[in-house]
């Protein structure tokens, strides 16, 4: 199967060499020096549980090298979804399946628009690592916590899930075919949006804002609106899933820290608009009031421009 990494980050590198050695053809996209090191070098993956792991794989920066793929792990950015959904055009032939590995929700219905619902999957996921360098990922999460869930937007394409699902379950990541992959998102967005609304605001670990009353109070207030809008989206939330998240804080690791809380400490740009900013305005749809994510995504959203100026241009 020709398989193409859109996006070598920290989840799309990790998955690479994951697959590397397994009957694959694989070859990875992404942009600037990251792509140079990753042709240079290759990729390096530095796992807490795995050890390191290494790959030498083709990788470009232009989709037009590649030409049409079975299988396009979309692992980008989501403020580069734009940019980066029109350029992978040239990986997509009638036959194409494209998997959308990303944090937040909506970019399932971007790559719809542009490629056909029938060829695209949700992924949901925990897990992955985060890039730290040109060509370089840390891992950190133990096997055991890894998962993705695959689901179609329609049933007809649940084959293609059931496929993918086959060819990723060979790197030891529980993968499962959902029926609903809306829901499935959702429920994921619940804990992944409000842990990373809390560690940003406080600007710690979990594990120090989850032992405090009010912080504890607000994780709680924003898991609630979550729930609320999703359920106003149509989509089966239930109190047995709101009750879970609640929990979601203390099952997390003594060092646990969210990938957005890593981002805005070193500066970087942030996915709040797919995440936080996607909540507040499905809320303002419904007319459902949300003040806890409206103040959330108003500060990662200033965050966030001040890191696309650059450090040289930030005020």
């Amino acid at each position: 199967m020709r398989i193409a990494m859109m996006g070598a980050g920290g989840v799309g590198a990790y998955f690479a060499v994951m697959l590397d050695g397994r009957g694959h053809e694989i070859v990875l996209i992404d942009r600037d020096e990251h792509a140079h090191a990753l042709a240079r070098t290759g990729v390096v993956v530095r796992s807490r549980s795995r050890g390191e792991l290494r790959a030498t794989l083709p990788a470009t920066d232009d989709p037009r090298s590649v030409g049409p793929v079975d299988l396009v792990l979309y692992a980008v950015k989501t403020y580069d979804n734009a940019a980066a959904i029109a350029s992978m055009a040239p990986l997509v032939g009638p036959s194409t399946t494209i998997v959308t590995l990303q944090n937040g929700v909506g970019n399932v219905e971007l790559l719809a628009a542009a490629y056909g619902e029938a060829a695209v999957l949700g992924g949901p996921m925990v897990g992955g690592g985060t890039r730290v360098a040109p060509g370089e990922v840390e891992h950190v999460l133990p096997p055991e916590s890894e998962y993705v869930d695959v689901g179609a937007l329609l049933p007809a394409s649940r084959a293609r899930a059931e496929l993918v699902r086959d060819v990723l379950a060979p790197t030891g990541m529980r993968v499962n075919v959902v029926g609903d992959v809306q829901t499935t998102l959702w429920k994921k967005l619940l804990a992944m949006a409000s842990l990373a609304s809390v560690g940003c605001l406080t600007r710690s670990i979990t594990a120090d804002w989850r032992a405090k009353p009010s912080t504890r109070d607000l994780y709680a207030r924003l898991v609630r609106e979550a729930a609320e809008v999703g359920q106003a989206e149509g989509l089966a939330i239930d109190d047995a899933a709101v009750e879970a998240t609640l929990g979601q804080p203390d099952k997390l690791g003594p060092a646990h820290r969210t990938s957005m809380a890593a981002d805005l400490d070193r500066g970087q740009r942030l996915e709040v608009d797919a995440i936080q900013g996607e909540i507040v305005r499905r809320a303002r749809r419904h007319g459902i009031a949300a003040p806890a994510f409206e103040v959330a995504n108003a500060v990662l959203q200033y965050a966030d421009a001040r890191a696309a100026l650059g450090p040289a241009r930030a005020p």
